[in-house]
């Protein structure tokens, strides 16, 4: 498939570093790694998976010597591993070890599989109170523990704040972190990223570990606001509002997370809380936590009941028991002073029609930008044995897709099973059931779209037949259908939401398949070729024989050009999404 790919213009600088070899060999300890997947890059640094004889797999950074001939360069690398190399803490990602060969730097790190808060927070665009306080208490307690040591990160931000498998989060990159001698020592290094910094630096004052606090402002803002919160198009603008501590609170944010923020965004340095005194804020003291997340959070809401929420506690057994029956993005309330409760945010109602206009566009956008490269570009494989690896965006990766399907709509429905596992139904009544992969707790949607919640063990006599189809589909794909790609599994949590299917339709090449998140996926009968489309985070995934997922930003298909085949498939593409806004359209008549 696509043999004559079209990916990179011929104009383009190649880079100059080697390949990283197939295997990588530590010379002090003799280890061996194997070269798995890519995961990135970043400044001078690639990543891939590192696989050693045991099968213990680690994300391997390597940064070429050949960007490190400048000795502020090497400085700074040098400066990097011996701050991380003595950190160990369960909230820091882990530096196992490091060396060299003729060529790179290799540091062995922990390996956290569910990539960054960036592209949680592309997906999600804010989260609730509840799981932002999950998610800074984490960052709050790495925090302490660095500020005990001396140590200033001094560039905290979502996309160095990483997830492993089990929702965990994992403080990394440690390159412009630095080491001091004393606690009342200052510097004077201008650095970090600009929604992120803080005003003392934008003015050139010394700084110590309150530039740390302040972003840790900047970041729980973002989690619940859905933007960091001097975010400007303009970077002077931005620093201008920095500078003056300018920014507004949404009507939505709780009174205790506003309160937090404006002591943590304080311009004074001197009168932000220590990191040790954040989490005795009310904030965290009067709110719920759950104690872990679902992968699903990744995407979609999880399973929070707002009406025991409000201002209150709950812990995790009243919480197993909230989540029974809600409905989900379908209620108005009143604000209690946690702002714990699930809320309804302009757009909420219509947002699955939203993100298929807002893909529609994009594709727009796309084809037109990719249609004037074409005659610039270069033939690469994307899909052959040697695709242009680095040219993907993994981190842009679906969460969820359809990895297994069967149309038995001429009598009941369409059934499906996505990467992680759990299986769904949607029925000719335009309603859908879905059942975890522990095939326990199910979530069954309305065709009116109420939802509703209950396990395997629970679930009401007047769903017995809906529930008996759902689980002939779960055995008919477990025992007759090949998985569409290679994906790991992970653990079920009740509070787990994943998105549904939530409208399809068969062509004469391909099915297509809209899920509730925005996801749209085209499964070609030709060649076994699958596209998905992800509005959210503006990407592009191909599956083909190889059941290997190589995921593209729009943004640099748009740059780079793709091959005439790929252009047809997504022209198709946006013709297939026309028809669904037309048939969403018929529908709300």
């Amino acid at each position: 498939m696509f043999k004559n790919k079209q990916m990179i213009p011929s104009n383009k600088k190649k880079d100059m570093a080697k390949p990283i070899p197939e295997t990588v060999i530590n010379p002090t300890t003799q280890t061996v790694y194997r070269r798995g997947q890519y995961l990135g890059k970043g400044g001078f640094a690639r990543c891939y998976e590192l696989i050693d004889k045991s099968k213990s797999v680690f994300a391997g950074k390597a940064v070429a010597k050949s960007a490190l001939l400048k000795p502020s360069n090497k400085e700074k690398m040098a400066q990097e591993i011996s701050i991380h190399k003595a950190l160990s803490h369960k909230h820091i990602v882990q530096l196992f070890s490091y060396f060299e060969d003729n060529d790179y730097i290799y540091l062995i790190l922990e390996l956290c599989e569910n990539r960054s808060l960036m592209e949680l927070q592309k997906r999600r665009n804010y989260v609730t109170e509840p799981e932002a306080r999950y998610f800074m208490y984490q960052i709050v307690y790495a925090v302490q523990y660095l500020h005990e040591r001396l140590i200033i990160h001094r560039d905290l931000k979502l996309g160095n704040i990483f997830i492993n498998g089990n929702m965990q989060l994992k403080v990394g990159d440690f390159g412009l972190a630095t080491q001091l001698t004393h606690r009342d020592e200052r510097k004077d290094t201008l650095c970090g990223t600009p929604n992120y910094i803080a005003p003392e630096m934008l003015q050139r004052k010394k700084h110590s570990f309150e530039v740390d606090i302040w972003a840790c402002g900047c970041i729980l803002y973002t989690f619940i606001c859905g933007r960091p919160p001097f975010e400007t198009s303009s970077l002077q603008e931005t620093y201008s509002r920095i500078k003056h501590c300018a920014f507004e609170f949404p009507s939505v944010v709780g009174y205790h997370a506003s309160e937090l923020i404006t002591q943590l965004l304080h311009p004074d340095p001197s009168k932000r809380p220590r990191a040790m005194d954040i989490l005795n804020f009310k904030f965290f003291v009067s709110g719920f936590t759950p104690k872990d997340l679902p992968k699903s959070c990744l995407t979609n809401t999880p399973k929070i009941d707002h009406r025991q929420l409000c201002g209150g506690q709950m812990d995790s057994q009243l919480l197993a028991t909230a989540v029974k029956e809600n409905k989900a993005n379908v209620f108005a309330i009143s604000k209690g002073p946690g702002g714990d409760a699930p809320r309804e945010r302009q757009g909420d109602a219509d947002q699955s029609k939203n993100l298929v206009i807002l893909l529609d566009k994009q594709l727009t956008s796309l084809l037109n930008s990719v249609s004037v490269n074409f005659e610039n570009s270069i033939s690469i494989d994307i899909l052959g044995t040697t695709p242009d690896i680095e040219a993907e965006s993994p981190s842009l990766q679906p969460v969820y897709y359809v990895t297994k399907w069967v149309d038995y709509s001429d009598k009941y429905g369409l059934g499906y099973q996505f990467a992680d596992a759990s299986v769904g139904v949607i029925f000719n009544d335009s309603s859908c059931l879905m059942i975890d992969r522990e095939l326990m707790n199910i979530s069954y949607t309305e065709s009116n779209g109420v939802q509703k919640y209950f396990t395997s063990n629970t679930a009401p006599a007047n769903m017995h037949k809906k529930m008996t189809l759902l689980k002939y589909f779960v055995e008919y794909m477990k025992e007759q259908l090949l998985q569409a790609a290679n994906h790991k599994p992970g653990p079920g949590n009740d509070l787990s939401c994943p998105p549904i299917l939530n409208n399809w339709f068969r062509s004469k090449i391909a099915i297509v398949l809209a899920l509730s998140n925005g996801t749209f996926q085209l499964n070609f009968f030709d060649e076994g070729l699958k596209i998905i489309l992800c509005p959210k985070v503006q990407a592009c995934t191909l599956i083909g024989e190889d059941r290997l997922l190589h995921t593209y930003s729009f943004q640099s298909l748009a740059q780079h050009g793709c091959s005439k085949d790929l252009f047809i498939r997504l022209r198709y593409a946006k013709t297939t999404l026309e028809r669904l806004i037309s048939r969403l359209g018929n529908d709300k008549k």
